[in-house]
């Protein structure tokens, strides 16, 4: 699944996505940054992160619900840490 978050400028991608690393979200086997956007339609002071978030099970095929789930924690985590926004 792809994101793109909201955040400050100040707010370091590698320490972001070293806290979701670290916050061991339920079936997260892999995490990359792969977009850096400020610009037209970003607030000044802020900049959007794009994330690819990878979630696999070794037991089983995982579900919509099950990953859903799992990108819900990421984003709450980003919310409480880092007073992030998902860009619509």
């Amino acid at each position: 699944r792809d994101i793109a978050v909201l955040v400050d400028k100040s707010v370091s991608a590698a320490r972001l996505m070293e806290d979701v690393r670290a916050a061991a979200v339920t079936y997260l086997t892999d995490l990359r940054l792969f977009d850096v956007y400020t610009g037209k339609g970003i607030d000044p002071k802020r900049k959007s992160l794009a994330l690819g978030l990878t979630f696999r099970d070794q037991s089983r095929t995982l579900g919509d619900e099950d990953v859903n789930l799992a990108v819900g924690q990421v984003i709450d985590l980003l919310e409480k840490n880092y007073n992030a926004e998902l860009r619509k």
